[in-house]
């Protein structure tokens, strides 16, 4: 969900920075004062003043790298060909980056598709009914963690940030391991989620942040969760079945460490600029903006030159772009669909077992739902851009309404033409 708004909040914001930034005056006079203060503009071409010379060279630092043999060839071709040419060092590092959000990803479908096999179990062991067992739905505490996302994201380093959420994984898994008390249990499931959704929206804001192959990192860093979510009914529905049904979550708290040391090892506390800067994909309309602002601002607090880096720099901020209004209907159409398709895969077992008398092996059944959904991602690839990628989304949800409504409907009819035949 956070890839997509990303996206969609970085077009809306690219087209308002050059403008904001000219249509102001260079040269201002503070009020009920004659003092007047030297010439500022964003690239120091204009000013005499000292502060704005350091911005200019931290500026063409970033803009422009190292100036060694091997950077040089790159402007030449960068000149020939129009784009920024990367180097197969950026290419290597770009893959050490996106993998361990990948396998967060996977961590993250791994715990989606755990629940539904052990759905069943879990009533039993605490004897609980299903408005009881739901809570753990409910304390996962996905939304709640979506948002502490926006405040944290602020304070912290992209790299402090996802590696502390992973962390809460590893906790959350060692308390499950050790199936303590009910609501325990629950306190568990709320801590797993938040670090989930946390990490699930970094991840996907660094990958959508990749210039290159945007939509493949995309396209593949969701399929991994899919695949995850894939592989967890298949060892749940062994647990599911022995009296030690708990230490499912061992294997899940081994997965959570790997996940952490891989995260501590590649992006440590980085900054996310510092990491896409690192593999040619510069942010240059948000951390050259903000490395000019705190130089400027420090001196020219005051004076009206420094109010179109503050308006640009407010326009940045994750509240702003919350107010976008495709953020908000994206967010919604995110929200239903990945909880919709969540709440599936954990009840379908229950489904099974109760009203169909299903077996042991029903959980089974709970993989192959996110089994489908990991082969339709493949398959439907070269249809979704063949009928166009918007289209083809409303053509799906149509479909997907049609057979809710026919299911319901057929449901429907079997249960009243059993009720008049034992009538």
């Amino acid at each position: 969900m956070s890839a997509t708004i990303t996206g969609i909040t970085e077009a809306a914001l690219r087209p308002n920075i050059d403008a904001d930034v000219q249509q102001k005056p260079h040269q201002h006079e503070l009020a009920g004062s004659s003092r007047s203060y030297p010439p500022v503009s964003l690239d120091g071409r204009n000013s005499t003043h000292p502060d704005t010379h350091r911005a200019r060279s931290k500026t063409d630092s970033l803009m422009n790298g190292p100036t060694t043999t091997q950077e040089q060839d790159m402007d030449v071709n960068k000149a020939k060909n129009g784009v920024e040419a990367i180097t197969p060092d950026m290419r290597r590092r770009e893959k050490v980056v996106i993998a361990p959000m990948c396998f967060a990803l996977f961590l993250a479908g791994w715990n989606d598709g755990t629940i539904g096999p052990l759905l069943p179990c879990i009533q039993s062991v605490y004897d609980v009914n299903f408005a009881v067992v739901s809570i753990i739905f409910i304390s996962n505490w996905i939304i709640s963690g979506a948002v502490a996302n926006v405040f944290w994201t602020e304070r912290y380093s992209f790299g402090t940030l996802i590696i502390g959420a992973s962390t809460c994984q590893v906790v959350a898994y060692s308390i499950q391991s050790a199936a303590p008390p009910f609501p325990l249990l629950c306190i568990a499931y709320a801590l797993n989620g938040y670090g989930i959704s946390i990490q699930d929206a970094q991840a996907n804001g660094l990958v959508a942040s990749v210039h290159e192959h945007a939509s493949e990192n995309m396209g593949l860093l969701h399929e991994i969760y899919r695949v995850g979510a894939f592989a967890a009914p298949l060892v749940a529905t062994q647990f599911a079945q022995l009296r030690r049904w708990s230490f499912h979550y061992l294997v899940s708290l081994g997965i959570a460490v790997s996940n952490t040391m891989i995260l501590a090892l590649t992006v440590k506390n980085k900054s996310l600029g510092n990491i896409l800067r690192a593999i040619g994909s510069p942010p240059v309309e948000t951390y050259v903006i903000e490395e000019l602002s705190n130089i400027q601002m420090n001196s020219l607090e005051s004076t009206e030159a420094a109010r179109p880096l503050r308006d640009i720099k407010q326009q940045s901020s994750m509240s702003q772009n919350l107010k976008n209004l495709a953020v908000q209907l994206m967010a919604v159409f995110i929200l239903v669909y990945v909880g919709v398709g969540v709440t599936i895969g954990g009840w379908i077992v229950t489904y099974l077992i109760d009203v169909r008398g299903g077996g042991p092996s029903s959980g089974y059944v709970s993989s192959g739902f996110f089994g489908g959904l990991t082969l339709g991602r493949v398959a439907l690839l070269r249809l979704n851009k063949l009928v166009g990628e918007r289209r083809v989304v409303f053509i799906y949800a149509a479909l997907a309404i049609g057979h809710a409504r026919f299911s319901v409907f057929k449901t429907f009819l079997l249960n009243s033409t059993a009720t008049i035949s034992w009538k």
